[in-house]
């Protein structure tokens, strides 16, 4: 009897660790779609802000200096942890590749102030690091999670678009039973 019972509850704690498996897939599944169906459409708050992530600084009558705005960053960042899918390890990355460019753009030389340049990072969609996020934002419910890995509180995602042979890697955190996530690049196959 003892061990129909010991057999018995290896069997519940078997299937309830697996049950809470496919509930955590589905769950990063929905957030990585969602997210990706947000930023192609973040809805009016984007449409009715600029934000600034570039601040111009006069110099004289004749030149000026580029820097970024670490206001204009801190709202933008505010504005994406608001979509509730972002985690702060992914923002803080964010906020650092933006810093990270703002250190270039001290060390450049005033420039005419009339002169439009072109800055090296921001020329390209931040959040999907493309120059064609398009290719990616038509195509979201074409896309097939090709794996995903589970261990503990963190996760990685492989998220395929066939039509273009994108090839998406998320990487997550489950914070507050919540997945959020921490970083999205590319896979190579």
């Amino acid at each position: 009897m003892k061990r129909l019972a010991s057999i018995s509850l290896i069997l519940v704690v078997c299937l309830c660790t697996q049950l809470k498996a496919q509930i955590d897939e589905k769950s990063i599944e929905h957030t990585i779609v969602n997210f990706l169906h947000w930023h192609k459409n973040p809805g009016i708050d984007s449409l009715n802000k600029r934000y600034v992530i570039i601040k111009e600084i006069p110099i004289n009558q004749k030149l000026k200096r580029q820097t970024i705005d670490k206001k204009g960053v801190e709202k933008y960042l505010l504005f994406l942890k608001r979509s509730n899918y972002l985690s702060d390890a992914y923002l803080n990355n964010l906020r650092g590749y933006f810093y990270k460019i703002g250190e270039g753009l001290d060390r450049n030389p005033a420039i005419p102030k009339s002169a439009i340049v072109k800055i090296d990072g921001l020329d390209l969609d931040f959040i999907l690091q493309t120059f064609e996020p398009e290719e990616i934002l038509d195509f979201i419910d074409h896309g097939l999670f090709k794996q995903i890995a589970i261990v503990s509180n963190k996760a990685i995602a492989q998220f395929y678009i066939p039509d273009n042979s994108t090839k998406l890697l998320f990487t997550l955190t489950k914070v507050n039973d919540k997945w959020l996530i921490d970083d999205l690049g590319y896979y190579i196959q």
